[in-house]
């Protein structure tokens, strides 16, 4: 059975514009206690997490529970009888909703207010566009907790991966990080573009047209990445590979090359000792690679002399992205591009890409490179242990496609490369961090590479068997010639 297609909104803000009538209704309760008026700027941002929340915000400071309760109930009755003066949809709004609809996008509306509110104003200005509602409800939490989207999510039989959440505030950002969901944020609400920048809100609309090709890239999203790994090992040269091996000119599970990659046909990712002979065996012209994005420059990842054979064979300049501090020496035909810590960049290649400082040895100049094309994003993080604390909080909501991810020290509890380097039991616990800052999801692929041999890392000795070993991970275990697309 297809898949369903669901896009889940709220509702104040970000498709009914209510501020004016909570504006009224809100200053109505205030002067009949006596209190000074609000203006509509401070009623937008009090508004967000139900009329409780906005009645401690409205009334003044110290004001004791007891009132505030008692404001609460006049401010919930007095609105309930008014919610429908000045309240309208906001512009193009119907419009987006119907045309999802026709696209066979199932739509939904959640809200802090009552259940009854909610699909009273549903069935008032939305007859029809939305094919189901959930509001406050006995039992259920309020958000930012998940539980109206997730009530909605079982009301569908959805999956995670086939929705997205739109909301306008702060609020509505931790709702989506909550619940695991992709996000929307949309700019004409209650919230400006600071502040959701600052909950971490990465996809953000200034209009409903705006808004309706975003969510139609969110769910239908194809494929952005290939993947080939050229070499999945750590600096240990593996005999086998080198001239004159039984592996030189063919892969082999058993054999592990210094680690690099192609990516989608044409960049590489590191250009180490085996890259140019791994590209020979998957029949690549080197005069087709373009870009070079170096995650360091120790030698395992980086030659000079396998740069300048790529730069040699290519008509155009090479280009070679590198961090920005980076020492790197003049070679022919090389357009050299620096990647400054945490500024995303527009690639000729057609994709963006952000370098990420990684915990590493300095003075190779490590970072993790982050690519984003359509609405995929994967992260390439080696070499690095843990992560750095702005690195961590830059990936914040990015619900990654693939991660692929440093796994040197494999299950060796005592190797002092874990100062620099990835162990499995320290995977699992990033893991669990990582989804609960909605950088990893559900449907989130994790690829191990960089991976030490038996002799040093305490990995087991083949493929097959490091594969049973995080089976119950359900982690990926790359191998040179190893592809994989999201």
């Amino acid at each position: 059975m297809e898949n369903i297609k669901l896009a889940i909104f709220d509702m104040d803000g970000t498709v009914l514009d209510t501020l004016e009538d909570l504006t009224d209704a809100s200053n109505y309760v205030l002067k009949k206690h006596g209190y000074p008026e609000r203006s509509i700027d401070e009623i937008r941002c009090f508004v967000g997490n139900g009329l409780l929340k906005l009645s401690e915000r409205m009334v003044p400071a110290g004001t004791d529970a007891a009132t505030v309760s008692d404001v609460c109930a006049e401010l919930t009755a007095y609105y309930k009888a008014h919610s429908a003066v000045k309240t309208k949809p906001y512009p193009g709004i119907c419009t987006m909703l119907e045309n999802l609809r026709r696209a066979g996008i199932k739509t939904a509306c959640v809200s802090n207010k009552v259940d009854a509110a909610v699909s009273e104003l549903r069935d008032m200005y939305f007859k029809g566009l939305f094919d189901y509602s959930v509001g406050a409800r006995e039992g259920k939490a309020l958000k930012p907790a998940p539980d109206s989207v997730y009530a909605v999510l079982d009301y569908f039989g959805a999956r995670k991966c086939d929705a997205v959440y739109i909301g306008d505030s702060e609020t509505d950002m931790k709702t989506a990080e909550n619940a695991g969901l992709k996000m929307i944020a949309v700019l004409w609400g209650f919230r400006d573009e600071a502040t959701l920048k600052k909950a971490h809100a990465k996809r953000l609309c200034t209009d409903a047209a705006g808004l309706e090709t975003e969510i139609m890239n969110v769910l239908f999203r194809k494929k952005e990445f290939e993947l080939v790994f050229l070499g999945t090992g750590t600096a240990h040269m593996d005999k086998r590979a080198l001239p004159g091996g039984d592996c030189e000119n063919h892969f082999d599970k058993s054999v592990r090359r210094c680690s690099s990659a192609l990516l989608n046909g044409n960049c590489l990712i590191d250009c180490g000792p085996f890259t140019v002979s791994s590209l020979k065996i998957i029949g690549k012209p080197l005069s087709e690679i373009t870009d070079i994005f170096f995650t360091h420059l120790h030698g395992d990842h980086y030659r000079a002399e396998a740069v300048a054979a790529v730069a040699a064979a290519g008509k155009e300049p090479l280009r070679v992205w590198l961090r920005e501090d980076a020492v790197f020496p003049e070679i022919p035909n090389v357009e050299l591009h620096r990647l400054a810590d945490r500024v995303t960049v527009n690639t000729p290649c057609g994709f963006k890409v952000t370098g990420l400082r990684s915990n590493h040895d300095q003075k190779f100049f490590p970072e993790y490179l982050y690519f984003e094309s359509g609405e995929k994003h994967l992260l390439y993080a080696t070499d690095g242990a843990w992560m750095l604390f702005e690195t961590y909080y830059f990936l914040r909501n990015s619900l990654l496609d693939l991660l692929v991810w440093d796994s040197t020290v494999g299950d060796d509890p005592t190797n002092f490369r874990m100062a620099e380097h990835n162990s499995l039991p320290m995977q699992r616990l990033m893991r669990g961090s990582l989804e609960s800052l909605n950088v990893l999801g559900k449907d989130s692929v994790i690829c191990m590479t960089h991976i030490g041999g038996p002799g040093s890392c305490g990995h087991l000795p083949t493929q097959e068997e490091i594969e049973k070993q995080v089976e119950p991970d359900g982690f990926v275990v790359a191998y040179d010639g190893f592809r994989i697309e999201c």
